[in-house]
C-alpha cells in the first residue's frame, strides 16, 4: 500500500504523560467499598465462625465486584485469545497493576469454605484479608475513576531539554486491531520498508514543515522532519500491551 510507513518502536521509551481520560461513575467504583465496609464489620463483630465465613465471603464479593467493573470497562480478556480462561489477577498483573498472590490465598480459602465446609482462618488471619483487599482497592482506584484512553509522548535530549518531536495515541479498549497517532519524527527513526522493531503506520497525512510555512510555531523542525498522522495497524500482542501499559500508568 502506497500509503503505509514505519517508525521505530523507540519512540514508546520517550517521556509521556496522560493526554486524556474520562470521569467514571463514583456510585460504580464506590460500591466495591461498601461491600468491603459490610465485611469489615462482619468480622469486626464476629463470635462465630459463621461469621466469619460471611465476613470472608463479602470480601471475595468486593474483590469481585471490582474485577468485574474494571473488565467492564477496559475488555482486557478480549486482547490476547489466551487470556479467556486465564485469572484475572494474572491479568491484571501482566500490567503491574496487582501482585496477586496474597489475592489469590483469599479466594482459595473463601472457595474452600463454600465447597468443602471448611472452617474459616481465625479473626487476626481474617483482619489481614480486610486489609488486603483495601491495599488492592486503592491500587486500582486510577483506573476505575478515570477512564484512561490517551497518551502524549516528548523526546528530551541528554541535558533534559525538551526537542521539538513527540507524538501522542489515543485507544479505543473495545478495539485494539488499530491506534490512533499523530507526531512529529525525525528521518533516522523512519523506515519506507518494514524493519524488525518498527511499527507500521498506516497514514492518512504526511509533510514535513513546509505545510507551515507561515507559521512560526514550527521554525525549529528540520527538512526531513515529517509530521505524520493516521493509525498503528498490525500490532501484535505484545506490542498491544506495552501500549496499554502506558496508557494505564500515565499520570
Amino acid at each position: 500500500m502506497s500509503n503505509i510507513i514505519f517508525i521505530s518502536k523507540s519512540i514508546f521509551d520517550w517521556d509521556y504523560y496522560s493526554d486524556g481520560g474520562k470521569v467514571l461513575s463514583s456510585d460504580a467504583w464506590t460500591r466495591s467499598y461498601k461491600i468491603w465496609e459490610h465485611s469489615k464489620t462482619l468480622i469486626d463483630k464476629a463470635i462465630t465462625e459463621f461469621e466469619l465465613a460471611d465476613g470472608i465471603a463479602n470480601l471475595k464479593r468486593a474483590l469481585n465486584h471490582r474485577l468485574k467493573l474494571i473488565e467492564s470497562y477496559y475488555n482486557f480478556r478480549n486482547m490476547d485469545a489466551s487470556w479467556k480462561n486465564k485469572g484475572y489477577l494474572e491479568i491484571l498483573e501482566s500490567f503491574e497493576l496487582v501482585r496477586p498472590y496474597l489475592m489469590k490465598n483469599l479466594l482459595s480459602i473463601r472457595n474452600d469454605i463454600e465447597h468443602n465446609d471448611a472452617k474459616p482462618p481465625g479473626k487476626e488471619r481474617c483482619n489481614e484479608f480486610i486489609d488486603i483487599v483495601w491495599y488492592f482497592l486503592k491500587s486500582t482506584d486510577p483506573i476505575v475513576q478515570i477512564l484512561k484512553y490517551s497518551n502524549a509522548h516528548t523526546l528530551y535530549d541528554e541535558d533534559g531539554y525538551e526537542t521539538q518531536y513527540g507524538f501522542s495515541y489515543r485507544v479505543d479498549f473495545s478495539d485494539l486491531s488499530s491506534i490512533n497517532f499523530t507526531g512529529w519524527f525525525y528521518n533516522e527513526i523512519i523506515s519506507n520498508e518494514p524493519r524488525e522493531g518498527f511499527l507500521t503506520i498506516e497514514f492518512s497525512d504526511i509533510h514535513n514543515k513546509k505545510k507551515w510555512k507561515e507559521n512560526n510555531f514550527h521554525n525549529d523542525k528540520l527538512e526531513s522532519d515529517k509530521w505524520i498522522h493516521g493509525e498503528i495497524v498490525d500490532l501484535d500482542i505484545q506490542t498491544k500491551k506495552m501500549i496499554v501499559s502506558k496508557v494505564l500508568s500515565a499520570i
